[in-house]
């Protein structure tokens, strides 16, 4: 209902998509600490999980600092022309 309330869909699914990549690493740093910690020693995680949940906070933070730093080094666009229309 958004998209069709909005003249500028595009923005509405960027920014999903942006929130969606923050959230994942919260959620993985959030099922290390609550899984290894808040359970009882039955239900902790084993080593393969703490791992994979470690490489996915791990990646996102690196490819997260990536990303900011191309897109400082990025050259504005002009005033007036928007980078979505390149037509």
């Amino acid at each position: 209902m958004v998209l069709l309330i909005l003249d500028e869909p595009v923005l509405v699914v960027i920014a999903y998509a942006s929130l969606g990549t923050l959230f994942m690493p919260f959620l993985a740093g959030t099922l290390l600490w609550l899984l290894n910690r808040r359970v009882t020693r039955e239900y902790r995680n084993g080593l393969l999980a703490d791992l994979k949940l470690g490489a996915s906070v791990l990646l996102f933070i690196y490819v997260g600092i990536q990303e900011v730093s191309a897109s400082c080094e990025a050259e504005p666009a002009p005033r007036g022309i928007s980078v979505l229309n390149k037509t």
